[in-house]
């Protein structure tokens, strides 16, 4: 195992990110930014690209492309002044499923951790579970899988006076093969909100897949979460005072609000699907406000103020 492999650290534990202090944070006001990615997804252009070829897939360790991506973000991370409070990947960290082809995802996996553990160690890393990480149709094994590798796949901190939940939305695209599994998330999604409700904090979500992507009443498809829970989540998300979910999954930008509620779709770090380029979000959290503007890795500011 190389020294970069053997740095990756988790920061989660009983469904808590720990780098942060939860009492000094929660009670703190300050003004503080983090920064968004999503889908790195080492091994999805080529593999996508022979697809629509009709081709074989791709053998190997071929995803030398997105790897200098990831390598790009982790510099413009790194050179950022003040240094942002956490990084945020909104899932999809590797292309391959975890059942599916262990081998070729163990390796994607190991890329991933020697390049991101790169990120300076004063800049914790919250990786958040895509469709990619745990299967379309997560199974208890690609669930165990996930989690003996990255953490945790749900869990809350508190940063200045915000709480954050992350969830595995994977669990309401098609819960169908882990229903107690889903179960879980929801009683501990339950608790956490009214957690942050009693604080009458502000609260923000991370999420893989977007809620809808133009109408909250759209059709089920592949890139939004079915309408037999977008509509009854998302109340509750309102009702416990969530203000934002950010998101990855669609490979490009999208903005879409319910109500009150933003619902921000990052494009990817890695393959685009869109018009967009390679890039990350910058998120600024203010005592009034939240703002947040996405950032090419070739043109990223180097300077952020608040």
């Amino acid at each position: 195992m190389s020294s970069a492999v053997a740095l990756w650290q988790t920061f989660t534990k009983d469904r808590k990110f720990i780098f942060f202090d939860e009492g000094k944070e929660s009670q703190n006001n300050d003004s503080f930014y983090f920064i968004q990615g999503a889908d790195t997804q080492l091994g999805l252009k080529e593999a996508y690209e022979n697809d629509k070829k009709g081709l074989p897939p791709p053998t190997g360790r071929y995803w030398h492309e997105e790897i200098e991506h990831m390598r790009k973000a982790v510099e413009c991370i790194n050179g950022l002044q003040p240094r942002p409070s956490f990084v945020v990947i909104c899932g999809d960290l590797c292309h391959e499923y975890p059942v599916r082809n262990k081998e070729m995802r163990a390796m994607q996996e190991k890329d991933f951790k020697e390049i991101m553990s790169k990120i300076h160690p004063s800049i914790p890393l919250v990786c958040v579970c895509g469709n990619h990480d745990v299967g379309n149709t997560p199974t208890p094994e690609g669930v165990a899988l996930y989690r003996s590798s990255f953490g945790d796949d749900y869990f809350s901190f508190w940063k200045g006076g915000t709480f954050f939940i992350v969830l595995n939305s994977q669990y309401y695209y098609d819960p169908s093969e882990i229903p107690d599994i889903y179960s879980q998330q929801e009683m501990w999604l339950d608790s956490v909100l009214n957690e942050g409700k009693k604080k009458s904090a502000r609260i923000l979500v991370f999420q893989h897949i977007p809620f809808f992507l133009e109408d909250s009443d759209e059709p089920d498809q592949y890139f939004n979460l079915p309408r037999a829970i977008r509509k009854p989540l998302l109340e509750k998300l309102l009702a416990a005072g969530v203000t934002h979910v950010f998101c990855g999954h669609l490979h490009y930008n999208a903005y879409v609000t319910y109500k009150s509620l933003e619902i921000i779709t990052t494009s990817a770090v890695g393959y685009q699907l869109g018009k967009d380029t390679h890039g990350m979000r910058i998120i600024k959290v203010k005592k009034d406000s939240v703002e947040h503007s996405y950032h090419s890795l070739e043109d990223f500011p180097k300077t952020v103020d608040l």
